[in-house]
């Protein structure tokens, strides 16, 4: 066993998979009436002591997945949350290498920030629901009308194409990085007006 400021890491005998989800399930039930239900528990792939430094990455690579999951949420695996982890690493790629960023999105960012509009909110809100005006506006609770002003100032506002579906995805990938867990982060204006990252909650 090893651990971390924020994480206990627990090497099982080669049980199986099954054992080992009902060990961290165990594990949580035992844990979390006295820290909170917000801890979570990752397990891996078999591993050899090889494979450690690995087997850690992908642990740590779950639990940021499940971060925004909420409380009581039992053990996971990669393959639980593969396309999440996909996803935070290529919003990875953009914190190391900020030029690839698109300057679109940084002007809307800078936008709602100086002006305390919800283009950011919006545009994410939209782009989750695929385009689905009338569920996008739920989300956000407004009227579709209220929804299509917005991104008809999107478009004119910023040097978007919101027809190409390469630039709808560019522009969600990065949306997603700045605003915060999305659904709870629809009702911060946008950063870098002061909403937090997701960040690594307890585990």
């Amino acid at each position: 066993m090893a651990a971390t400021v924020d994480a206990a890491y627990v090497l099982l005998p080669a049980t199986g998979a099954a054992a080992a989800r009902r060990f961290a399930d165990a594990a949580l039930a035992v844990v979390r009436p006295a820290v909170g239900d917000g801890v979570r528990a990752a397990v891996t792939r078999p591993c050899t002591a090889l494979q450690l430094a690995a087997l850690r990455r992908e642990a740590d690579d779950v639990l940021r997945a499940t971060a925004g999951d909420g409380p009581g949420r039992p053990a996971a695996t990669a393959e639980d949350v593969r396309h999440r982890i996909l996803l935070d690493r290529l919003g990875d790629e953009l914190d190391r290498a900020p030029w690839l960023r698109l300057p679109g999105v940084a002007a809307l960012l800078a936008h709602d920030h100086e002006h305390g509009t919800a283009y950011a909110a919006t545009l994410t809100a939209w782009l989750d629901e695929v385009g689905d005006v009338a569920s996008a506006a739920a989300r956000l609770t407004v009227h579709p009308n209220t929804l299509r002003h917005r991104l008809r100032r999107i478009r004119e506002l910023f040097p978007l194409d919101l027809d190409d579906p390469d630039v709808r995805l560019a522009v969600w990938l990065d949306l997603r990085r700045e605003v915060p867990g999305r659904d709870a982060g629809l009702s911060c204006r946008s950063r870098p007006s002061g909403c937090p990252r997701p960040g690594r909650s307890g585990r």
